[in-house]
């Protein structure tokens, strides 16, 4: 796939963007490193909505770039479920992602309700206030903001915009201030008025929805103030003051009544429990009251839950009216029992929802080994036995052996502990090797507030220990290795790598037996234990061949040595048809996929370990010359060996080193160009493309001024291609070759009018332009209607007829001509309207004059507008406007 494909997913930034930002896990005191993770939990919560936007606009296009974001989540939360010091800040900005995390994996999981996910986290229309000058830097400065007329407020790094806004006396519903849709970290705080902002806000939001925040209005006879904070890197916030839903209510203990404060409290939007998006979270005060504020996002059910911190298990959480739920974060995980939803619409308020938690019941006890010496960071893992059972726990040892698991539910539970170089065991002194799935043990019996006990002690396992060195050398941390036990079956039965420190790898726990032990890694030779080297395959032979290990249980750890042989480097020279030789060329070695990279030296020469033997082709590739396979076939940055036919490959053994493969590489060819009239975000992709519709990778450089090179090019002919990176701009053809709104990849364009480019070694093609065209847009010209001249600087406003909503502007270019888009594209008909301060009468389209002042300032009507159609039928739209009547322009005295 080409073009289109990959454009469109780099429209939300998942995946297929080539500059992607990694969360920083390390946790430190320093400041700038806490703002710096504070600005990469924003990143990420932007990326997850624009990736759940996505899924709604092209679910099949963004689905593998969705899963490789998840996966990307799923590490940055396991590395940090594995440290133990991450600070509070980072702990409350990861779980505040975890509603728009939530909301991802169910629209990607369920896509017949994907439709509904965006609809609170679209980014809202409204004016772009920029961050310069003094409106808003002050209370006293603050912007009004109507509610319904949401605005866009950029907002540097760890700063604020104050913002005054009206909650009237009396009004039907209440209002809430809302930073949904903002690509900052967002925390609002509510005041009566600007003396009171040294006090204690009567209202606040912060991390409601993600990093976005939500605050209840109360009703004044007074415009409020709200301090709307950047959290975070500097970005766009987007605010708004929308009709809310305040759902209220207090928890307790449900055996005292005792308030229970800070605590979360979630909401969840949708058809049944377990079709459910996430909708808002808050957490309650001190006297156990909350108050969530939240939106009912059209038809459907509001679900209320609690969720206690997962390393601080105090209570059996609960979602209303009282089904228990486990500390998972899915409120699917609720159960036995069905939660009941909670009678809400926009504009209503909801008290009472109230929760009596019980602190339920605990399993603790003690781990040690047979001598009774305590066992260290042994983990214990806790089931509920039968059906409708809550989600597995799992409890680690103190460094007194002490584990303790608490908020359990009444019921029994299945009990199993282990440890590093121990047996498992399952309670009650059921010992077991790896798997102790079948042994079902005692089950421990608990009750609510009561407390049960299950010792454990663990007989140490045998095992194999390995220590092995690199041609008779001690290892260093750059060598390391895969160390497997297979049974005499065949099978492999454990495995661990080693980390290259020279340590031994411990290969256990292993029940009695006899083990071969086998040990390969990136760049050795492999083999079995004694001495059994392999060749391109382990097989059958030589594990027949290897030294068996007996391994008996209760014994001490058998002590065994390997001394590996590395793999023979693969050299060569890279030089120019001129004869230079070339330095810092890429060698790719491919067995199918590119698996091992090296470069050239300051003289043209590499030298590069396969990380197995084996035949390889070998590819230098260079960013001014054409690339090529050895020997001598041309390959021009090729990500997929099979597209070059005719490679010689290159045969690596264990006994010697190959035979140098040299290259001699032509120059490679350029083509340059412009775009013009570009949208905000002035950067897009250039695809060079052959015959077979296949992108020949060039080099593309951009100045942002929309200049462009793509260098790096092959010989042949081939079809210029531009596709814009935001979505809603056309694919186009070079030359003038516009493809259609609904055209997503280069083979759906059009093939007449296309005009081809000839390139040859070393040659630069000049002036391949593109004018950028919007995807639903219309073209037209604005013109002097008395001399016919074109009008610059007109601004060309698009509003939706019925309600007035002004959805898209642009303006005219040195040619007069413009192409007017719906800021959020689609197909349908609109009004067309002109603005300017060029001493033209504004128009209505068409030729409907606006004496007074333009449709965009409130002083002409839409009555009797000329519908346009979007995108249309290819025709362009002509407006010709008259200049103002000047009376007294001189000489009045």
């Amino acid at each position: 796939r080409c073009g289109g494909n990959r454009h469109r997913s780099a429209a939300f930034g998942v995946g297929a963007h080539r500059h992607q930002h990694a969360l920083h896990v390390g946790v430190t005191n320093d400041r700038a490193a806490a703002r710096q993770r504070t600005i990469d939990w924003a990143r990420l919560d932007a990326e997850i909505q624009r990736a759940t936007q996505a899924l709604v606009t092209d679910a099949n296009g963004s689905r593998s770039a969705v899963e490789e974001l998840l996966k990307r989540v799923d590490a940055i939360n396991g590395a940090l479920d594995a440290g133990r010091d991450e600070s509070m800040l980072s702990r409350a900005k990861r779980s505040a992602i975890g509603g728009p995390l939530y909301n991802l994996r169910v629209a990607l999981e369920q896509p017949a309700i994907a439709s509904r996910m965006a609809m609170r986290t679209a980014q809202p229309r409204g004016p772009l206030m920029s961050a310069a000058g003094v409106a808003g830097v002050s209370c006293e400065q603050a912007i009004e903001l109507v509610p319904g007329q949401p605005m866009r407020i950029e907002i540097p790094t760890n700063a604020s915009r104050w913002i005054a806004v009206r909650s009237p006396l009396g009004a039907s519903a209440p209002l809430a201030i809302s930073t949904v849709g903002s690509d900052i970290d967002a925390a609002v705080n509510v005041y009566s008025d600007c003396r009171e902002v040294t006090k204690v806000a009567i209202s606040s939001g912060d991390d409601n929805y993600g990093l976005q925040a939500i605050a209840l209005l109360p009703p004044a006879a007074h415009p409020l103030m709200v301090e709307l904070r950047n959290e975070g890197e500097r970005g766009i916030a987007m605010i708004d003051a929308v009709t809310a839903v305040a759902i209220s209510g207090r928890i307790t203990r449900s055996d005292t009544g005792v308030a229970i404060g800070s605590l979360t409290v979630e909401s969840y939007r949708g058809s049944n429990p377990n079709s459910v998006q996430f909708s808002g979270s808050t957490t309650s005060q001190a006297n156990g009251n909350y108050q969530l504020t939240t939106f009912t996002t059209g038809a459907g059910n509001t679900y209320v839950r609690t969720r206690g911190p997962l390393n601080q298990l105090a209570y059996i959480d609960k979602t209303w009216d009282n089904v228990p739920c486990t500390p998972a974060y899915w409120l699917s995980d609720c159960g036995p029992g069905t939660p009941t939803a909670v009678a809400t619409e926009d504009g209503v308020a909801v008290s009472n929802i109230d929760f009596a938690l019980s602190r339920g019941a605990t399993i603790y006890g003690l781990v040690v080994d047979r001598t009774g010496n305590p066992v260290y960071n042994a983990s214990v893992s806790i089931n509920q036995v039968g059906s409708g059972s809550a989600v597995p726990r799992t409890a680690m040892t103190d460094n007194l052996g002490r584990y303790r698991a608490g908020a359990l539910p009444t019921g029994q539970f299945r009990v199993v502990a282990g440890a590093s170089y121990y047996k498992n065991q399952v309670f009650r002194d059921f010992d077991c090797d790896s798997n102790c799935g079948t042994i079902a043990g005692t089950p421990v019996a608990v009750v609510e507030l009561g407390q049960s006990i299950a010792n454990f002690s663990l007989s140490r396992a045998s095992s194999i220990r390995v220590t092995f060195t690199v041609g008779g050398q001690p290892t260093n941390n750059y060598v390391n290795a895969q160390i497997s036990a297979l049974n005499e079956a065949g099978t492999m039965v454990a495995s661990a790598s080693s980390d290259g420190s020279g340590a031994p790898t411990v290969l256990g726990p292993l029940p009695a037996g006899a083990y071969r032990v086998l040990a390969q890694g990136a760049g050795l030779v492999p083999e079995y234990y004694e001495d059994v080297v392999c060749g391109r395959i382990c097989g059958p032979a030589e594990f027949q061949a290897a030294t068996p290990i007996l391994v008996s249980n209760d014994a001490p750890p058998v002590e065994i040595a390997m001394d590996l042989a590395r793999i023979p480097e693969l050299t060569g020279t890279v030089t120019s048809t001129n004869g230079a030789r070339i330095p810092n060329a890429t060698i790719i070695l491919y067995r199918g996929y590119a698996e091992t990279y090296g470069s050239t030296g300051s003289d043209g020469t590499y030298r590069v370990r396969p990380s197995a033997l084996g035949d390889y082709f070998v590819h230098a590739v260079t960013p001014n010359h054409i690339d090529e396979l050895y020997d001598n076939v041309p390959c021009n940055r090729m990500p997929i060996i099979d597209n070059c036919l005719g490679g010689t490959p290159v045969t690596v053994t264990a006994s010697a080193a190959p035979p140098p493969a040299d290259f001699e590489l032509a120059p490679s060819a350029m083509v340059r160009g412009r775009v013009s009239r570009l949208p905000v975000n002035p950067y897009f992709l250039m695809y060079a493309l052959t015959s077979l519709g296949q992108d020949a990778n060039g080099v593309l450089t951009q100045r942002g001024d929309g200049t462009y090179q793509l260098a790096d090019l092959p010989e042949g002919q081939f079809r210029i291609g531009y596709a814009p990176i935001v979505s809603l701009g056309r694919l186009q053809l070079f030359k003038d070759v516009v493809c259609g709104p609904e055209v997503y990849t280069f083979d759906q364009c059009p093939t007449t009018g296309v005009t081809p480019v000839n390139l040859v070694s070393g040659s630069i093609v000049d002036e391949v332009n593109f004018t950028n065209r919007t995807r639903f847009g219309r073209l037209g010209q604005v013109t002097d209607e008395a001399t016919g001249s074109p009008l610059s600087g007109i601004i060309i406003d698009a509003f939706d007829s019925p309600s007035g909503q002004r959805t898209g502007s642009v303006m005219t270019d040195d040619d007069g001509r413009f192409d007017v888009s719906p800021d959020f594209g689609g197909s349908g008909t609109f009004a067309i309207a002109t603005d300017n301060s060029r001493g033209y009468i504004n128009e209505v389209y068409n030729n409907l004059e606006c004496p007074v002042g333009s449709v965009y300032l409130g002083t002409c009507l839409l009555t009797g507008a000329t519908p346009v159609a979007f995108p249309g039928d290819g025709s362009e739209l002509s407006i010709a406007l008259r200049r103002e009547d000047v009376v007294f322009r001189s000489g009045f005295d």
